[in-house]
């Protein structure tokens, strides 16, 4: 049996084909090494186009060393029969295309570890400005561990080439991922990778792609001129929210999208988050929790379009002040001139102090009847005492002048320190937390229409949060606003 082999390495199976290559399982004849080895389609050797192309991919995955991206071994030319090849790591776990062809879809849960990964591998490519142009789920690999790796930069563009690589008039992607710029002008950037990453989420989480035709022409006109179908899954508040988010990265123009695939990302999770903040499944809380992505900070990123369901914003612990006693001096006896006997004198102490303790009771009671009452309407859902410390995590130090303090994804403050104000009349109670950012202990509810201080703050999340002083003395953190709603109103 005659063993094929490409330069040093030896064919043992065909993994499979795509337009310009076909892609084997082979064996360092040497090392011993199973690698996935692809190798240039005979045809395209008279192509010198094609060359340069599959040339060009072996030097940008060279270059785009990233730990979410399949990594490059060798590359060379056959002696004997002169075929241009490329060695990568083999990714043993197959595709993303694999895994929808054997299930259908994926969950929420089983995907949100999949799409970070892709975002991390496309945000260092955008920020070495390479477009990858062909994201799809066949061209996102797993490795033994089921970890995810994107391939296949084989049509990648590079913003500063000066040498075109494709003929006048050329489209190269998968038509059913394609952005409409794509078929249009020609011209990409980062966002085009985000409306393929927004048709691939849609097809992971439905198990169909929004658009679909049986030709070309059809699937074109799809993609420039129709809105993309609603997005529904079982949890119909999650379903709305993805929508909302897949709606605004799958935008006909590049310019309403989000402006990166990470703040595409974040939108993503915080529609999960928003959608069951109390009962997310605990592998989904960890995975948000772990997220690593690399988040352009230079830009603020408007938020997704969805009216974001208002918090259960809690309120304080009713605290009644520590009222000591005023301090009391024994009135000074003179001495008994008489000789007065000391029994008497025992009892007259006795009295005396008796009715020094009912004075003190008395005064008390009157001391408690002025200090200021907790009102009926600030409910209290824990008597733990509060903490004065600042929270955990800062995103900008307090300011007393905090007009200019803006948060990217939520609307800007109307509030600075020094105010009082409430929550307006018609809204639920607002929370208060002993920290903000870990949001694990409530320390009550104040209703509306009810005066309060600002006295630190602002930090921010995806909400806006003051430290506040409420009319029973509690102290906590509670949210000015989200995305598309204003909590809190200015009394004075």
């Amino acid at each position: 049996m005659n063993e094929k082999y490409m330069g040093p390495y030896r064919i043992i199976a065909l993994l499979g084909q795509g337009g310009m290559a076909q892609v084997f399982r082979a064996e360092h004849a040497v090392m011993e090494r199973e690698v996935a080895l692809k190798e240039l389609l005979p045809v395209f050797l008279s192509e010198p186009q094609a060359e340069a192309r599959f040339l060009r991919e072996a030097k940008l995955l060279a270059k785009l060393e990233h730990s979410a991206i399949v990594p490059i071994y060798d590359s060379g030319k056959d002696e004997q029969s002169q075929r241009l090849y490329l060695v990568m790591r083999l990714m043993k776990g197959g595709s993303l295309d694999d895994r929808l062809k054997a299930k259908g879809k994926l969950s929420v849960i089983e995907y949100l570890p999949i799409l970070q990964r892709v975002v991390q591998a496309l945000t260092f490519a955008h920020k070495n400005n390479v477009v990858h142009r062909d994201l799809k789920p066949g061209n996102v690999m797993f490795d033994g561990e089921g970890q995810a790796y994107l391939s296949d930069f084989g049509i990648a563009h590079v913003a500063q080439q000066t040498v075109p690589m494709t003929a006048t008039g050329a489209r190269l992607g998968t038509p059913q991922y394609m952005a409409p710029e794509q078929f249009d002008s020609g011209l990409v950037d980062g966002r085009t990778d985000q409306y393929a990453l927004a048709v691939m989420s849609y097809q992971v989480l439905t198990g169909k792609r929004p658009f679909d035709a049986d030709t070309l022409a059809r699937l074109m006109k799809m993609h420039l001129l129709d809105a993309p179908p609603a997005l529904t899954l079982p949890d119909a508040k999650l379903g709305d929210r993805i929508n909302a988010v897949l709606q605004k990265a799958l935008a006909k123009e590049p310019s309403e999208r989000f402006t990166s695939c990470t703040a595409f990302l974040q939108a993503f999770e915080q529609a999960v988050r928003a959608s069951q903040p109390r009962t997310l499944p605990t592998q989904l809380e960890a995975t948000l929790r772990e997220a690593t992505w690399v988040e352009d900070t230079t830009v603020i990123e408007e938020a997704p379009a969805w009216q974001m369901a208002q918090p259960v914003r809690p309120a304080p612990p009713v605290q009644h002040p520590t009222i000591s006693p005023p301090a009391y001096t024994a009135p000074q006896v003179a001495p008994n001139k008489k000789g007065m006997p000391v029994w008497m004198l025992g009892c007259a102490g006795v009295i005396a102090l008796a009715m020094l303790g009912f004075l003190g009771v008395l005064a008390l009671q009157a001391m408690r009847s002025n200090s200021p009452t907790p009102q009926s309407n600030i409910i209290a859902d824990t008597a733990s005492p509060l903490s004065t410390d600042s929270p955990t995590r800062r995103v900008q130090q307090p300011t007393s002048v905090s007009s200019s303090f803006e948060c990217a994804g939520v609307l800007p403050t109307r509030l600075q320190i020094g105010q009082t104000v409430q929550v307006p009349a018609g809204q639920d109670a607002n929370a208060v937390w002993r920290d903000p950012y870990k949001r694990n202990e409530k320390l009550g509810l104040v209703a509306p229409k009810i005066p309060f201080e600002i006295i630190d703050g602002p930090v921010c999340d995806e909400y806006v949060w003051w430290r506040v002083h409420l009319p029973n003395g509690i102290k906590g953190w509670t949210a000015e606003s989200d995305q598309y709603t204003y909590w809190l109103e200015v009394v004075r």
